[in-house]
């Protein structure tokens, strides 16, 4: 087969499709053209829409670049692969391929016709060992991989594991010096490989960039869209120190990982010393990774910096291949094998295909060979000289139907891509511009809650009262979510007047507990439901509160006939109402728990929202009597629920007990931190017991970050005089159980914490509930009620 002269690398990653076309020159291989077309949505979070984004991605790709023709390699993951090392005993050239098919029904965890597999023969001059590679992946995953580019045209020529596309593309440009282990970082998994003379070895880890995403998910409490999104700003974020905190876990996962592969290779290579290391993957410009991995790995790591080929004329493309250098190095390898000028020449296309291209190639010759011969036989010559005749005129034609195509397919792809971002500008327009029609509401929702909450003073007065008898609530957090049809948690009735069902409320109020989604506050059955451990009997009743005749907060039954604050006046269609989800999370020592926080709080809310209907309803009146229809005071919103969702004294919440104990903790750690230069934790001699704290800050959880393993801080063993340590007896228990509760006492009085209340209090808030709207279809909001986070 000829070598080729241009060829495209086209790597589909979880985030974008990345590729590079090569071409070869009289001086060498250039790079001719790059791209990066990002996907709308990550593709492990797509579910069933990830076929669509891969073939719109295709699709831009195809509108921008003319493929026609040209070779490709395209590239799968190495984690959805199989690789395995061995080495050959001495036998004849001739028998290698039987001996290796042999291995590869011993090694490959399949039956052989239902993978596609390919195998590597690495050869040392200097030895007479040969190592084989043999790399196999399911029929189904390769077909389905590549059903996206031959429905498209494109002529797939390679396709290639990603890893060893990253070490053609390391090996072509020189950068492998002795043995060199190659760290990929993608969004799923880590690929690593360690290149040691004309031999590879190479595993998957299973962890990515997501892995730190998801991370910040559980800390941040936010969806996985805008954790991504901060994790690509930590450097530049105001909260960076705690994003990192908060990714510590996986950044020594993946050290773990990485030190147990090392390990497994030494066993089986016990001659080779790693001598340098290449991180690479788009996870890598998480600040603070690679000084972490070096630190704990001993070895010096050195970040990919860019292609070894001189950058594009194309100053735009050049810049784009500059950005992402990081997460290209597939594609260019799998551009150099297309080519013909990569060093691990195996490949998993389809063997049905392979053959197909090999008598393409072959019928170019049969038909050459045969017009030689009608030629030289001087049969029909006279016609086929007047067909070419016909034919050659008619090349200008041909010529300006090629480039109308071209430019219609340019400008197809270039619509497609206008008309997506368009969407998204839309949308985003749609969404800012929204921001200023309630923009009243929050100066006076913020007041209202800060009214309602008796925060605790500033000083105590020698005289307070006992801790449990004082009228203080302090508001630990509050959380918003907007809601664009409120007809999910509240309905109108035939009067006018909003009905509160308490199932459908309730069951948001479960998913709105943040302590509770974080695994901090123990879960047991709703309030009021039974005599559950650790839930004080006489607690509310599963649903909201209104007013009794003498103004004070009634519970609502369960059923949802019950009736709420009067928002009267608008007959409107209530699903098409908007509103937010207001979760306020309070404290109190008061003893009186839910009964105080109703006469208070709850109270303070519903006594508001009466003020605000009878201005609404006596202007009206007025009105009315008037003979006139308008206009009547805006009332920007209305409280149509409150409830309190949950109640808990806190000796009876081990796992916040133990998150408050922590936190008492991390003021001592702190300071233990500041002191001392190190800390003695035992073993070998040359200070290989000693644990430098320098530079470490305790998070507001306990944690030391960056000292995996020290004693009481998240997975340790209990530093000195901490609770959390390593005793073993009666005593030492009994001691680490008493310096615990000591620690849950008020900073300030000393006065112990365990008869105080966490409660969670739920507000529905429906806005403009007084104007007029037109009914909209119930598909519009989503099936639990929710949008997401929204910015107001």
């Amino acid at each position: 087969m000829a070598t080729p002269r241009v060829a495209w690398g086209i790597d589909i990653g979880n985030r974008a499709l990345k590729a590079v076309k090569l071409v070869r020159t009289a001086t060498g291989v250039k790079i001719d053209d790059y791209d990066v077309i990002e996907h709308e949505n990550l593709l492990s979070n797509a579910g069933d829409n990830r076929e669509t984004l891969i073939q719109t991605a295709l699709a831009l790709f195809q509108g921008k670049h003319n493929l026609k023709g040209l070779p490709a390699a395209v590239g799968v993951s190495g984690q959805s692969s199989f690789a395995r090392f061995i080495k050959l005993p001495p036998v004849e050239e001739k028998q290698i391929p039987q001996i290796v098919k042999f291995e590869a029904i011993q090694q490959i965890p399949f039956p052989l016709d239902e993978v596609e597999w390919s195998y590597q023969l690495f050869r040392d001059e200097a030895s007479p060992d040969i190592e084989v590679g043999i790399f196999a992946m399911r029929k189904e995953l390769v077909n389905q991989h590549l059903a996206y580019f031959t429905a498209s045209g494109v002529n797939v020529q390679v396709v290639q594991m990603n890893p060893l596309a990253v070490y053609n593309a390391l090996a072509y440009d020189d950068k492998i010096k002795g043995t060199t282990m190659i760290i990929d970082l993608g969004a799923e998994n880590a690929d690593l490989l360690i290149a040691e003379g004309e031999s590879v070895w190479m595993r998957s880890i299973p962890i990515g960039g997501n892995h730190f995403t998801d991370a910040l998910v559980r800390d941040f409490k936010l969806r996985f869209e805008r954790a991504e999104e901060l994790k690509r700003t930590t450097a530049t974020s105001p909260h960076g120190r705690r994003i990192l905190q908060a990714m510590r876990p996986v950044f020594a996962d993946l050290v773990s990982e990485i030190q147990r592969s090392i390990g497994f290779y030494s066993s089986t290579h016990r001659d080779s010393r790693i001598a340098r290391v290449i991180v690479l993957g788009g996870t890598f410009k998480l600040p603070g990774l690679q000084k972490y991995l070096q630190q704990n790995l001993g070895l010096e790591l050195h970040k990919l910096d860019g292609i070894g080929l001189e950058p594009p004329s194309d100053p735009k493309i050049a810049a784009a291949l500059s950005e992402n250098a990081l997460s290209s190095a597939s594609a260019y390898g799998l551009a150099l094998q297309a080519l013909g000028d990569a060093k691990i020449t195996s490949s998993l296309l389809p063997a049905a295909i392979q053959k197909e291209r090999m008598w393409q190639e072959k019928t170019k010759w049969f038909a050459a060979t045969a017009a030689a011969f009608v030629v030289g036989s001087g049969i029909a010559f006279g016609t086929y000289q007047m067909e070419k005749s016909a034919f050659n005129e008619q090349e200008s034609t041909r010529g300006e139907i090629d480039r109308v195509l071209a430019e219609a397919t340019g400008v197809a792809g270039r619509f497609k891509e206008v008309s997506g971002r368009g969407e998204a500008d839309r949308a985003k327009i749609k969404e800012m511009t929204s921001l200023s029609e309630s923009r009243d509401v929050w100066p006076k929702l913020i007041a209202e809650v800060d009214a309602a909450v008796p925060m605790p003073p500033a000083t105590r007065p020698a005289n307070a009262p006992p801790r449990g008898q004082r009228k203080e609530v302090r508001l630990e957090d509050m959380e918003v979510e907007y809601v664009p049809a409120m007809a999910q948690l509240v309905e109108k009735g035939p009067d006018g007047r909003y009905l509160l069902p308490a199932t459908s409320f309730n069951e948001r109020a479960g998913k709105r507990d943040p302590m509770a989604m974080a695994g901090l506050r123990s879960r047991r059955p709703g309030i009021g439901a039974g005599a559950a451990p650790g839930v004080v009997p006489g607690a509310a009743a599963p649903g909201g509160f209104t007013r009794d005749d003498a103004g004070s907060p009634v519970p609502f039954s369960p059923g949802g006939s019950s009736v709420g604050p009067v928002a009267s006046g608008d007959a409107s269609a209530p699903g098409q109402k908007r509103g937010y989800l207001l979760t306020l999370h309070l404290t109190t020592p008061n003893v009186g728990g839910t009964k105080f926080i109703e006469d208070t709080v709850v109270k303070a809310f519903l006594d508001q929202e009466s003020t605000r209907t009878k201005i609404y309803e006596q202007a009206k009146a007025q009105l009315a009597a008037q003979g006139l229809t308008g206009p009547l005071p805006h009332i920007s919103y209305s409280v149509a629920r409150v409830s309190i969702s949950s109640a808990q004294q806190l000796k009876y919440d081990e796992a916040r007990k133990q998150a408050l104990i922590a936190k008492a903790q991390a003021a001592q750690a702190r300071e233990l931190a500041q002191q001392p230069q190190s800390l003695d934790i035992g073993g070998g001699a040359g200070g290989a017991g000693r644990l430098d704290l320098r530079g470490f800050t305790p998070d507001d959880g306990g944690g030391v970050p960056g000292v995996p393993g020290v004693p009481g801080l998240p997975g340790g063993v209990g530093l000195p005089g901490l609770p959390g340590g390593t005793g073993s007896t009666a005593q030492d228990v009994a001691a680490q159980q008493a310096a615990a509760n000591a620690l849950l006492v008020d900073p300030v009085t000393k006065e112990s914490l365990q008869d105080d209340w966490e409660l969670t209090v739920l507000i529905a808030v429906v806005l403009d509930p007084h104007a007029a709207v037109p009914a909209a279809p119930a598909a519009e909001a989503p099936a639990d009620g929710s949008s997401g986070d929204q910015p107001q």
